[in-house]
C-alpha cells in the first residue's frame, strides 16, 4: 500500500499515483492520497488515476486507520488483489 500526499513536493501524490497504476508491475498496490485542500476535483482527480482513496488533512489517526484496514487485504486474501479491487466487501455497516 501507498499512502501519499497529494500536493507533494517534486513528485507529487497524483504523479507518484500515475506512475504506480501505469505500470504492469505495480498497478495491484492500492494508493491512498491525502489531500490538503479537500476539493472535490481533488478526490475525482485521484480517482480518475486509480488510487483506491482520497482523504482530507489533516485527519484523526484512527481514521486513517480505518482506511488502511478497509483498503488493506487480510493476509488470508492477498491473492485477490487487482487494479480493480472492489473494497466494498470490506465494508460493514452497523
Amino acid at each position: 500500500m501507498i499512502i501519499a500526499e497529494a500536493e507533494g513536493g517534486e513528485v507529487s501524490g497524483h504523479d507518484l499515483c500515475a506512475i504506480v497504476k501505469t505500470s504492469q508491475r505495480l498497478q495491484h498496490i492500492p494508493v491512498i492520497l491525502m489531500t490538503k485542500s479537500a476539493m472535490p476535483s481533488d478526490y475525482s482527480a485521484g480517482h480518475r488515476l486509480g488510487a483506491m482513496l482520497c482523504m482530507a488533512k489533516p485527519c484523526k489517526p484512527a481514521r486513517l486507520q480505518q482506511a488502511v484496514h478497509l483498503v488493506a487485504a487480510p493476509p488470508s486474501a492477498q491473492s485477490v488483489y487487482s487494479a480493480a479491487f472492489n473494497i466494498g466487501a470490506f465494508v460493514r455497516t452497523c
